[in-house]
């Protein structure tokens, strides 16, 4: 399904359901309590294809799912997906996740976003129907940069809202996710929330370095023009990211001659010790060994090495056993 079909499918569910056509969406965030601030218990958010940006990002999906999000996030990749992919192979989650969001995670607009990926099939944890990330800039933010993420389904259910996280660049992971459908194995649906936040972020990551990627018009005139006459998207608002291997590759650094020529692949971050006199050092109150809370750490931020022109490397952060040998 291409992402034009499925906004337009999306519009004419809603128009079908409440009867307006204001070409308009609402989220409902419910904030869980320990991120309640001042009282607030709900926030509403409406998505309106008038002033919207639609980015179909189906080129970097794949690269982005399977080697970005497990180096970013730290966690083991899901290899036997088409088999499994809720299943206890995910390793470790976000309440085990102490660590940062890269800088590049970040909104690409400042107007609400929908991204759409042809493979969003992988995103729909009911087993059919299609999905899309919504994002908005969050309502009165205590963090800068602050945005939240939910995920739009269409399928045999109807259309469906899931929110799913708050992310920023360079802060903290919060994990908000609430299924509007009942579940009969929460512990399947916690990985699974979990998986589709750092997916989210690691197609942001992707898509926010402007070094390796570019935005290019979603679909031809024809289908651009009628979405706008049919659905008010204003034509140069619907995206399509690609990989830029055009342009001459060029290192960063003119005495490393041998820095461009590595293939794409994604640095992570980390925590080094420091001392508690650094601006940057702070306490890892969330790590997983218990002495480390009490010592003073600063956050290495990941960052993007090589050119998808040499190809894309892969990275898989976790031990493997040697096969035994006759």
């Amino acid at each position: 399904m291409e992402m034009m079909d499925f906004v337009n499918k999306i519009n004419n569910h809603s128009s079908r359901d409440t009867g307006s056509k204001e070409n308009v969406l609402r989220f409902i965030l419910n904030v869980s309590e320990p991120l309640q601030e001042r009282g607030k218990v709900k926030e509403i958010y409406h998505f309106n294809l008038t002033d919207c940006h639609l980015v179909d990002v189906s080129d970097i999906w794949d690269f982005s799912y399977k080697h970005v999000a497990p180096t970013m996030f730290n966690y083991k990749p899901d290899i036997d997906r088409e088999s499994s992919w809720v299943s206890e192979k995910f390793g470790m989650l976000p309440e085990t996740f102490d660590g940062k969001v890269s800088n590049d995670v970040r909104m690409p607009f400042d107007r609400p976003t929908l991204l759409f990926t042809e493979h969003s099939d992988l995103m729909n944890h009911q087993g059919d129907g299609w999905s899309a990330f919504v994002l908005f800039h969050r309502k009165n933010a205590p963090v800068d940069g602050q945005f939240v993420v939910f995920c739009v389904s269409l399928s045999s259910h109807g259309l469906t809202e899931t929110q799913l996280c708050f992310l920023s660049p360079n802060g903290r992971y919060i994990s908000n996710w609430r299924d509007r459908a009942p579940t009969d194995n929460e512990r399947h649906s916690e990985i699974f929330f979990n998986q589709l936040c750092y997916q989210c972020a690691a197609a942001l990551a992707t898509m926010n370095n402007p070094r390796h990627v570019t935005f290019v018009p979603a679909a031809n005139r024809t289908k651009r023009k009628l979405a706008h006459r049919g659905m008010g998207t204003a034509m140069d608002a619907m995206h399509r990211v690609a990989w830029d291997v055009d342009k001459p590759v060029k290192a960063k650094t003119p005495h490393d001659e041998t820095f461009h020529k590595m293939p794409y692949h994604y640095r992570r971050g980390y925590w080094r010790r420091c001392d508690k006199d650094n601006p940057r050092a702070e306490r890892r109150l969330q790590a997983p060994n218990y002495r480390d809370r009490f010592l003073w750490w600063m956050w290495i931020d990941g960052y993007w090495a090589g050119h998808p022109m040499f190809g894309i490397k892969k990275q898989y952060w976790q031990p493997r056993k040697k096969k035994d040998t006759a």
